[in-house]
């Protein structure tokens, strides 16, 4: 379901270029600059180039940016800050798919840019105005397409889940899915391009109650499969 959040995303202008002038709002204390592509990162004399640099490859790359873009990179009290420029107002434009996609990017902007410290992710207006913040909170795991972002559990435990979903979905079939754990209980949050319960056929009511079953039988203890939409929002779970 990876593509379909990611071109609700673009598609809703999410990140739109322009280089940005002056104004008020969050801090951005740049110095000096790297571009890769249509991504211009400002960074400041606590960031390495190869840091800078590395970020601007991975945005250019998830986003696929086709106009001048400006984003900021900054460390303050041991977290990596990463400003990018959007053509939103205010945060009441963002839609709550954009917002739980960004979680995601913040976390694999932590593990694969900055060796896993923690980032905070901000959208910004033109004129720098802070309009969303969201911190890193999950390491991710990756087989084939299937990306498993998991939190409370073991890299082995949740490369077991990613593994699993490949041999039944295939190498190509971009999938993300969250994994955590409270208590004995493990709760595996599944993506899927569903707007409504409803669209839910019996045969795939079927097929996510047999993979709760089988993550039950694989980990050792109870499982909740949460099907959500884009949004991040339950449609309907089943319990193995």
């Amino acid at each position: 379901m990876r593509k379909l959040i990611l071109a609700f995303a673009l598609i809703a202008v999410l990140i739109a270029g322009g280089c940005i002038g002056g104004g008020g709002g969050t801090t951005t204390t740049t110095e000096k600059t790297v571009t890769v592509g249509y991504s211009t990162v400002h960074y400041s004399g606590d960031v390495s180039l190869t840091e800078a640099k590395n970020l601007a490859s991975f945005l250019q790359n998830e986003f696929d940016f086709k106009n001048d873009t400006d984003i900021f990179l900054e460390k303050s009290g041991g977290k990596y800050m990463v400003s990018i420029t959007s053509t939103y107002r205010s945060g009441n434009e963002i839609e709550q798919s954009v917002r739980f996609y960004l979680q995601f990017v913040a976390s694999r902007i932590s593990q694969d840019v900055f060796g896993g410290e923690p980032v905070v992710l901000k959208v910004i207006s033109q004129a720098k105005k802070e309009l969303l913040s969201i911190e890193s909170k999950y390491k991710y795991v990756q087989s084939g397409e299937v990306r498993v972002y998991y939190r409370g559990v073991t890299a082995d435990e949740a490369k077991k889940v990613a593994d699993y979903l490949v041999s039944i979905v295939g190498e190509s079939y971009e999938w993300d899915l969250i994994m955590e754990k409270n208590n004995q209980q493990y709760d595996v949050t599944a993506v899927s391009g569903f707007k409504s319960a409803d669209q839910i056929t019996d045969n795939m009511k079927k097929a996510y109650q047999s993979v709760a079953t089988e993550l039950k039988d694989m980990l050792g203890g109870d499982v909740i499969l949460h099907v959500v939409d884009i949004g991040g929002n339950e449609l309907i779970n089943f319990k193995g």
